[in-house]
This record gives structure tokens, C-alpha cells and sequence, in this order.
């Protein structure tokens, strides 16, 4: 349901991992809207229940967002991953799958997810960035081309 958790694994009293805390995430309950990135596409990342939410996604998913966070702020739009983008179901807020990157099937998306997705009949291929798109991210957003260095995982 995208909900995020920075805090830690396992009972408060005694984390298995500690995070680094909430680092301002809780102010996604009052964004219209955001988007998630993840550096890692496997089954321990994305897992049916978070023990922490530290940045509400939908909660346990239909209107409980609703209930709990600012009334304008719609929730995450999209989910980026190594594999994929995902966004989430109209009505229950289910992470569903939209498209998949190049080199990868739908079954690799499903295999490496810890929960349940809903898989629509079609799933696109993501499109590639476009030359303005490579233009922006090589000179704006990381002109040091410090970026492709990051290990991006799967499994």
C-alpha cells in the first residue's frame, strides 16, 4: 500500500536493523503528491506490512488514508524500482504493477515482490528516456555522473 518505514526491523525495544528515523517522511501525509524510488527490488523490501510507517502510503489500503492524513494530500503517485514502476489501484490502493524495464519479464516483477500485486492483462514495456529526459538528468540532476555509479539490485 506504499507505506515506508525508516525506523527499524523488529520490536522497538529490541530492532533487529535500526533506520535512520522518519528524516521528515511523516510530511508525506500532507503532500498531494509524491513519488517512491527503491535502490533494491526484492522481498524484503517490498513486504505486505511495514513494523513502522514512517511515510503513510495508504495504509491498510481502501479510505483509510483518508481517515488519518491531510484530506488533499492523494498519497504516492508512483513506485520506481530496478524492474518496474507500479502505481496503486483506484479503489483499494493495492500496489499494482504498470509497466516493466527493459530486460525484465512480468514473472521477474512478481518473483521478487514480498506482496501481493495486481498484474493488469497488459503490462507495458517502460519507455525509455527521452534526449530532453538524458539532457536534464546528465546536466541538472547529476552533472558529476555520480549517480551511475549506485548498484541498483534485484532479488
Amino acid at each position: 500500500f506504499g507505506n515506508c518505514n525508516m525506523i527499524g526491523i523488529g520490536p522497538y525495544e529490541n530492532l533487529k536493523v535500526r533506520g535512520p528515523g522518519s528524516v521528515g517522511t511523516i510530511w508525506t501525509a500532507t503532500m498531494r503528491k509524491y513519488y517512491l524510488f527503491v535502490w533494491h527490488h526484492n522481498r524484503r523490501v517490498l513486504v505486505d506490512k511495514v513494523d513502522f510507517v514512517s511515510s503513510p502510503g495508504f495504509l491498510q489500503g481502501g479510505d483509510a488514508r483518508r481517515e488519518i492524513c491531510k484530506p488533499t494530500a492523494s498519497g504516492p503517485a508512483l513506485l520506481y524500482t530496478p524492474i518496474c514502476v507500479m502505481d496503486f489501484a483506484e479503489t483499494t490502493h493495492a500496489l499494482r504493477l504498470r509497466s516493466v524495464n527493459p530486460g525484465y519479464t512480468v514473472d521477474d516483477v512478481v518473483k521478487h515482490t514480498g506482496c501481493e500485486i495486481v498484474v493488469p492483462d497488459n503490462v507495458v514495456q517502460t519507455a525509455p528516456p527521452t534526449d530532453h529526459e538524458l539532457y536534464l538528468l546528465r546536466s541538472q540532476v547529476d552533472p558529476e555522473r555520480l549517480l551511475k555509479d549506485y548498484r541498483l539490485t534485484v532479488g
